[in-house]
């Protein structure tokens, strides 16, 4: 997930899900044992959550989505790990951003954005050095959270992952992860649900980003093993908590190219659900991307030639039409239509 403001940041999500999660007040101390949730069932009577990160929308897109039943939620982003190199998350830091962004009242699902360099020494596997730190760092944050909100469901941002070019040192298979034998792909599932901190997580945010045009045949192929085993690797830590898949409306890589709504519906929305994902969260960035692009990709083609507030109006318009078409999918996808 792409972000470029070095300091704390939370983004604010939608969710079209009842609650029944208690308030809590914040503690100064931070212990080593595990914090317990009330359990939690996937099945609800509201069907599939529809999550919708809001930091991107204007005031007028989120009542709009609002009046479609949304709720809101809470991500915490920031830099809050290895500010100081040494691989340790700042504890402090962290805890300062969850006071000042996630209200002692508040109910509802909430995530940790804490990427780099911890998912990276995490792909190396258990064993290694910088896995056990990193799964060491990860749990202390994950359960400093869950302490100071207890009642708030708490996951990661896009753990457990598969990656669809596995990870391979000296002469292991380098192929794409469609192409791998099933015992290569077992090994891979185990991998992925190595660390202990995910049977600590409350729910799961699975990224199913398209990470290439799926125009080819093998492309489809792969995102949608992607998509099959990111799931499986929750659904298998889960428990039975909810396992919920993130989607983005873009291309994740350096064009940023935006999908169109059948792209998106075919490749990540309905890709997910029928892969068995309890719901999906949209991660509805836009405008960090057109005010600066990722380093060494070219402006947004839809927006080349306007001005700041041209280029409002038209995220504004784009962003209610694909909230609407999000929704009605996800809905359409219950009912069997």
């Amino acid at each position: 997930m792409p972000c470029t403001i070095p300091q704390a940041l939370v983004r604010c999500i939608f969710l079209l899900l009842p609650m029944s999660l208690c308030a809590c007040s914040s503690m100064d101390v931070i212990s080593t044992e595990p914090v317990r949730s009330e359990p939690q069932s996937a099945q609800t009577g509201a069907g599939p959550p529809v999550l919708i990160y809001k930091r991107t929308l204007s005031d007028e897109v989120w009542q709009h989505a609002d009046r479609l039943g949304a709720e809101r939620c809470i991500n915490v982003i920031g830099y809050y790990g290895d500010r100081d190199r040494d691989g340790k998350v700042d504890l402090q830091q962290l805890q300062q951003g969850i006071d000042e962004w996630v209200p002692h009242d508040f109910r509802g699902y909430a995530t940790l954005d804490l990427e780099h360099p911890y998912t990276a020494w995490l792909r190396e596997g258990p064993g290694t050095r910088h896995f056990e730190q990193a799964e060491a760092e990860m749990l202390k944050a994950l359960r400093l959270a869950k302490r100071i909100r207890p009642h708030v469901k708490w996951a990661y941002w896009g753990l457990p992952r598969v990656d669809p070019f596995p990870l391979v040192r000296g002469g292991g298979d380098k192929r794409p992860l469609n192409k791998q034998s099933r015992s290569a792909r077992e090994q891979l599932l185990e991998k992925a649900m190595a660390p202990a901190f995910l049977a600590e997580q409350d729910w799961y945010c699975v990224s199913v980003y398209d990470q290439w045009m799926t125009d080819q045949p093998w492309q489809r192929e792969l995102q949608g093993e992607l998509i099959r085993m990111r799931l499986e690797a929750a659904r298998q830590v889960a428990g039975g908590k909810p396992v919920i898949a993130c989607i983005w409306h873009r291309q994740h890589d350096k064009s940023n190219t935006l999908l169109t709504k059948n792209e998106w519906g075919r490749d990540q929305i309905i890709a997910s659900l029928d892969a068995g994902a309890d719901g999906v969260c949209w991660w509805a960035h836009d405008r960090t991307s057109w005010l600066k692009p990722w380093p060494g990709s070219s402006p947004m083609p839809e927006t080349a030639g306007m001005s700041n507030a041209e280029i409002g109006r038209y995220f504004d318009k784009m962003h209610a039409d694909y909230t609407e078409y999000l929704i009605e999918t996800v809905r359409s996808h219950r009912h069997g239509r």
